[in-house]
């Protein structure tokens, strides 16, 4: 019993020493939180909130390259400082003659991205099943080419010939993102650009520039958005195709994204 009585006392005295000590932090604090309110810390450097642009972008950033590299390749091998890319740009061929033909593997890869276009909204159903008949109905040839920057571009034409295209996309090939498609048929259908290019944006993951708006006061006021931060318009686009060759009457569903300044005036 004695024993339990000394071992209760020595506990107390320990507590007893503890429970200054574990005041001193918060007392410190205390004093410290009451020395600080009401002043005012001035910085040297004030704060700015960051405004992505098109370099934060890498589809963006790849077709900025392509322009760069494609304007200034006339002059012969280059380095672009900003891109890294050093030499000539090439583009991929844009006739079958210059193209490679498709297996099956790549006639399902680009029917697999057309469906993505389908289901994020930004292709009518009616415009995909149009094409697809024609394409069965004329036992459409597909082929595609490359360029320096990783594009792949794929056409396909009526049967063997090169006369008459009835598809024309070009994607990249790390993100699987569309940045251009052409569609000729003989029967038209109507678009809806205010829903498909709103879509658009979100499927290519450039919402996150957070200004997109309609190009009023150009010349797509009635097919475009506009991104002031990342300087890229895209469209969305249907009428009368005055391109494609054969005679008789045909019609177009486009869609573009590319570097674009608008300008503003004054």
């Amino acid at each position: 019993m004695k024993l339990k009585a000394k071992r209760g006392l020595l506990l107390a005295v320990c507590a007893a020493a503890i429970v200054p000590l574990a005041a001193i932090p918060l007392g410190w604090f205390a004093l410290t939180d009451a020395a600080l309110v009401g002043q005012r810390q001035n910085q040297e450097t004030p704060y700015t909130s960051l405004v992505p642009t098109g370099n934060d972008y890498y589809l963006l950033r790849q077709l900025n390259t392509r322009v760069k590299l494609a304007e200034r390749g006339a002059t012969g091998p280059l380095y672009d400082s900003e891109s890294g890319m050093e030499g000539m740009y090439l583009s991929g061929a844009t006739y079958a003659e210059g193209m490679i033909y498709a297996d099956s593997d790549m006639q399902a890869y680009q029917d697999e991205v057309l469906k993505t276009l389908v289901d994020g909204g930004v292709l009518p159903q009616a415009w995909y099943d149009q094409v697809k008949e024609e394409i069965d109905y004329w036992a459409g040839s597909t082929y595609y080419s490359t360029d320096t920057l990783g594009f792949v571009r794929l056409m396909t034409f009526v049967g063997e010939s090169s006369s008459t295209c009835l598809l024309n996309m070009e994607v990249d090939s790390l993100t699987g993102k569309v940045v251009a498609l052409w569609i000729s048929a003989e029967q038209g259908h109507e678009i809806d650009p205010t829903a498909a290019l709103p879509a658009w944006v979100e499927l290519n993951e450039l919402d996150g520039l957070g200004d997109w708006s309609v190009p009023v006061g150009t010349d797509y006021e009635e097919s475009g958005l506009y991104s002031e931060n990342g300087q890229v318009l895209m469209t969305c686009a249907a009428g009368d195709d005055n391109y494609t060759t054969g005679g008789q009457r045909r019609f177009y569903f486009s869609l573009m994204l590319g570097p674009y300044t608008r300008e503003v005036s004054q």
